[in-house]
C-alpha cells in the first residue's frame, strides 16, 4: 500500500510550485487498494486544467512499476462540508450552515476566518437586539468547553460572585477572541456576531440557494 504520507508531500511539493495560483489541499486518501483520491481548492477557485496538472505531478513521482495505483484529483463540491480552515476564509462573505457538536445548528454569513476558528453573523439575527425570536439563544460553547457546560456561567461552575452586567469572553453575548470592552466588540455583540472555533464544528456547508 502506498504511503499516504508520501503523497502528501508530493501533493504539497506542487502547491509550492503553484503557490500564486491560491490553490490548497483539502484532503488526501489512499485505500489499500492504493486507490488515491486527491481532493483540491483555491482562493479562486479549481478549474480543470488545475486538476490535470496536480494529477501528472504526482503521477509522475509514483512508480507503478514499484506499486500499482489509481489516482483522482478533483476540486471540493460546493455541497460538500469544510474540511480546512482556508475553506472559512475563502467563502468569507457567503452564506453556510453550521452543526456544533453541542447539537445546536447556526446559519449565517462567514465574516472572517483564522488558524483557529472563525466569525459567523447569524442570519435574521436584529441588529441592536440579542434576541432573534421569542425564544432565548443556546449558548454556543467555547472552543474546548464541555458542550455539557455550556449553558452554565463562569460563577455557576467556580461559586465566584460579579456584577451582573460583567461579561467575560466566551459568554453569551460575548466575541469569544476578545474581552467584551470597546466599540468594536459592543458592534459585534448588537450585529450577532459569533466567534466559532474549529474544535466546535461538527459540519460546515455552503448554503445553495436556486433563487
Amino acid at each position: 500500500m502506498i504511503d499516504k504520507r508520501k503523497v502528501k508531500e508530493i501533493l504539497q511539493a506542487f502547491l509550492e510550485q503553484e503557490a500564486g495560483s491560491g490553490l490548497f489541499e483539502v484532503s488526501v486518501s489512499v485505500s489499500p487498494k492504493n486507490e488515491i483520491k486527491i481532493y483540491l481548492d483555491g482562493m479562486q477557485g479549481v478549474d480543470i486544467e488545475a486538476c490535470v496538472a496536480a494529477s501528472r505531478f504526482v503521477e509522475s513521482r509514483l512508480d507503478r512499476e514499484e506499486e500499482d495505483f489509481e489516482l483522482t484529483v478533483s476540486s471540493a463540491g460546493l455541497d460538500q462540508p469544510f474540511r480546512v480552515p482556508a475553506q472559512y476564509l475563502k467563502n468569507k462573505g457567503r452564506e453556510v450552515k453550521v452543526s456544533l457538536r453541542g447539537g445546536q445548528t447556526l446559519k449565517g454569513e462567514i465574516l472572517d476566518a483564522d488558524d483557529t476558528g472563525f466569525l459567523l453573523a447569524e442570519t435574521g439575527r436584529k441588529k441592536g437586539s440579542s434576541k432573534a425570536s421569542g425564544k432565548k439563544k443556546a449558548k454556543v460553547p467555547a472552543p474546548g468547553e464541555d458542550a455539557s457546560e455550556a449553558g452554565k456561567t463562569p460563577d455557576m461552575l467556580s461559586g465566584e460572585k460579579r456584577p451582573a452586567d460583567e461579561k467575560r469572553p466566551g459568554e453569551a453575548g460575548c466575541v469569544e477572541a476578545a474581552p467584551c470592552a470597546g466599540k468594536e466588540q459592543e458592534q459585534a455583540v448588537r450585529d450577532g456576531v459569533l466567534r466559532i472555533g474549529y474544535d466546535q464544528v461538527k459540519e460546515t456547508k455552503i448554503v445553495i440557494s436556486f433563487k
